[in-house]
């Protein structure tokens, strides 16, 4: 495969960010994942986004560091795809609910079958400028090219309330290579979660049921012992990242999940 030109790569906060709100979105709106696992994904995207090294990079910098290395360009889906919940939210809260983001994606459409013009982000600016005012207008820019940080302000409907969650870092309390190569308890971290729980160097690890980087499932290793073998779980939960926002879900939300749908 080769190398994508820069404008590919200076568009990605779109084609890809976008995609990657939509694909949750449609999924929602075809009843393929359920209202409570919109809300999982979103808060997963968000994390990505408000706890990446790189939240603050330009554009210019993403098609820089695409140059030297094609792999390290992680930062504009999770952007793209938190720009798209605030323009969703702003484009609703300014046309007072007769337009949504549907509405630019659509009118962009409509541009391309009757001009077939290139798709730039000046086209999609000015489409955006249609729906939203100068201000918003700005920001949407400022989000898009210069890496300001994205408020995380909109609403998943009736059925979920916006918090600030103080969230952990992902922290495993072993030797990570040790237990991929060599299937082997090393280092384990005096005060850890796998501390507290029990892992100790030298076990063997017969198996693993691990979700890398996600404090919200417990780490399952099956460790030998002279009785056989024992199941070892822990969340793998170090220090504070900080606070961030999250969705939790209304106790009414599973019940009635259509109501909660935009």
């Amino acid at each position: 495969m080769g190398v994508l030109p820069d404008s590919s790569i200076g568009m990605s906060w779109f084609t890809e960010g976008f995609t990657t709100y939509y694909q949750d979105v449609l999924l929602l709106r075809a009843g393929l994942i359920s209202f409570p696992e919109y809300v999982q994904h979103t808060n997963e995207n968000l994390r990505k986004y408000l706890l990446s090294p790189a939240r603050s990079v330009t554009n210019q910098e993403v098609i820089e560091r695409h140059r030297k290395d094609s792999e390290s360009d992680v930062i504009p889906y999770s952007r793209g795809a938190t720009t798209a919940l605030w323009l969703d939210s702003t484009i609703r809260k300014d046309t007072r609910g007769k337009s949504s983001l549907d509405t630019l994606m659509f009118d962009l459409v409509r541009q391309a079958r009757r001009r077939k013009p290139a798709l730039t982000a000046e086209r999609v600016f000015r489409t955006a400028g249609k729906y939203i005012d100068g201000a918003a207008l700005q920001q949407f820019r400022e989000y898009a090219e210069l890496g300001k940080t994205i408020p995380v302000q909109a609403a998943l409907g009736p059925c979920a309330t916006l918090q600030m969650n103080d969230v952990p870092r992902f922290e495993l309390g072993i030797d990570r290579e040790a237990l991929i190569s060599q299937h082997t308890v090393s280092g384990v971290k005096a005060g850890s979660a796998a501390f507290e729980a029990g892992l100790q160097d030298g076990q063997q690890v017969t198996r693993t049921n691990i979700y890398w980087n996600d404090v919200s499932k417990p780490v399952q290793l099956t460790v030998r012992t002279e009785g056989g073998s024992q199941v070892i779980e822990y969340y793998p939960r170090g220090p504070s990242l900080g606070l961030i926002p999250q969705y939790h879900l209304d106790a009414e939300a599973s019940a009635c999940p259509d109501q909660c749908v935009q």
